[in-house]
């Protein structure tokens, strides 16, 4: 997947730290966020791209740490993310 990522809070994309997650989400197709920014939150999220590959928006489940860790969220949601994220595909143009 070829996007650039682009900040909607000022600064937020130029942090190093946010830099890196945009690295990692276009190398594995996915984010993983466990707690990193508020404890007891895990996020998963993919991102919403168009025919062309560019970023339009992102598709996130969120969960409290206490019913599942990030790990679990990505084995049992990433599938069904990607499912959505395929049928939103034609849509984003």
């Amino acid at each position: 997947m070829g996007f650039q990522a682009h900040a909607h809070v000022p600064g937020a994309a130029q942090q190093p730290r946010h830099q890196g997650i945009a690295v990692d989400v276009a190398a594995q197709g996915y984010s993983v966020v466990d707690q990193e920014y508020e404890a007891g939150m895990c996020v998963l999220g993919v991102p919403l791209t168009n025919r062309k590959g560019e970023l339009k928006a992102t598709l996130t489940i969120t969960t409290h740490a206490s019913r599942m860790s990030g790990d679990e969220m990505r084995q049992r949601y990433l599938t069904p993310l990607y499912e959505a994220q395929a049928l939103l595909k034609p849509v984003l143009d």
